[in-house]
């Protein structure tokens, strides 16, 4: 909204000295509420909306503080919260269009696709056209395998210049039209998408669309790329040996592996940020218990971890600090113990499992 982290700071550092002679002021508690909103500090914000709203005050304000809360829980990952908060604000004013937009991304969450569906089409029937929401949209269908209606919503959202999710919207387009076998305009949309963002995936996608095309000497490069992004730089350049030329290849490779425990963790958004001793966002490869691969504080490509013992305790790979695709967990004896499918870091359903209870470190 403009303002600074120092300003915020300061406006809690006032309203608390207000609560200190009039601990039910309204004009400072809402301050209060704002300001730790606005810093992202999400459970400091609910406990003071929960109170505002308690305090039953005036529409207007009662439908900010709903708004607010339930945008709060959303970021928290407590859907079904969020999703009751803005089914208070739509009562109250059913009008406004970031109350379908966060139900909606909060149904989306829930898995209610569908239903998510419908909250997007009614914001973007009050607000018109709406890269934002054509995007989120189009997300859901994908998500609903309804690939050439997912298309044309990621058509609208990159025609009226999608700036946050550029790279989603190319990526998720390329994909759509690879499970259609328009392997040509996948090739288009995937290339575009690792201009913007070069991970792993989208060279796999790659190398499978020119395989589809009869494009092996390409496709034999991107798996290459595909394999370099994923960690295994073996396998990389088992199939481009010169790909130790290429830059990522030799700014990862020229740093010095580190142990995973040296790495200073904190979860942020939702993921796990890695920092070195100097503070900043860690890039390169760990040793230890724990041999992965990091780009700018993320988790990227394969991800392995060990038992005491050195067997094999888990495995899978992360894409842009998030699970994506299948996780196996492993019993220090070396059998299989569970497998989870994740996409996005949400868990899409087990996969199977064998005696989970037992398989930890």
């Amino acid at each position: 909204d403009g303002y600074t982290k120092e300003f915020y700071n300061d406006k809690l550092s006032y309203n608390q000295k207000i609560l200190l002679i009039d601990e039910e002021n309204e004009y400072a508690n809402t301050n209060l509420a704002d300001a730790h909103f606005n810093l992202k500090n999400y459970e400091k914000a609910i406990e003071y909306y929960d109170k505002l709203i308690r305090w039953k005050p005036k529409k207007s304000l009662l439908i900010d503080y709903y708004k607010n809360r339930g945008i709060s829980k959303f970021h928290l990952g407590r859907y079904s919260e969020s999703i009751k908060d803005f089914d208070n604000v739509i009562k109250l004013n059913p009008k406004l269009v970031e109350a379908y937009k966060f139900r909606g991304l909060a149904k989306e969450g829930l898995g209610r696709l569908t239903q998510a569906i419908k909250d997007y089409n009614r914001a973007i029937i009050l607000k018109g056209e709406s890269a934002e929401l054509f995007y989120y949209r189009a997300e859901a269908k994908y998500d609903l395998r309804k690939y050439k209606e997912a298309i044309i919503d990621f058509d609208k959202a990159i025609e009226l210049n999608i700036i946050d999710y550029e790279y989603d919207a190319y990526f998720l387009r390329g994909k759509a039209k690879f499970k259609l076998k328009r392997y040509a305009q996948a090739v288009l949309d995937i290339e575009r998408s690792l201009e913007i963002k070069q991970v792993a995936e989208g060279y796999d996608i790659l190398a499978k669309a020119k395989t589809k095309l009869g494009n092996y000497d390409e496709a034999i490069i991107d798996k290459s790329f595909y394999y370099l992004y994923s960690g295994d730089f073996d396998k990389a350049i088992e199939l481009k040996p010169d790909i130790i030329e290429s830059p990522f290849y030799k700014l990862i490779t020229n740093k010095p592996k580190v142990d995973y425990y040296d790495l200073v963790e904190r979860e942020e958004n939702g993921i796990y940020v890695y920092y070195d001793s100097s503070g900043e966002p860690f890039t390169g490869r760990t040793m230890g218990q724990a041999v992965c691969f990091i780009v700018n504080g993320k988790r990227e490509g394969l991800w392995k971890e060990y038992h005491e013992n050195g067997k094999l305790y888990f495995e899978g790979n992360y894409k842009n600090g998030k699970l994506e695709g299948l996780s196996k967990w492993y019993y220090e004896y070396g059998e299989l113990g569970e497998e989870v499918n994740y996409k996005n870091g949400k868990m899409e359903g087990l996969s199977g499992i064998i005696r989970v209870a037992n398989c930890g470190k």
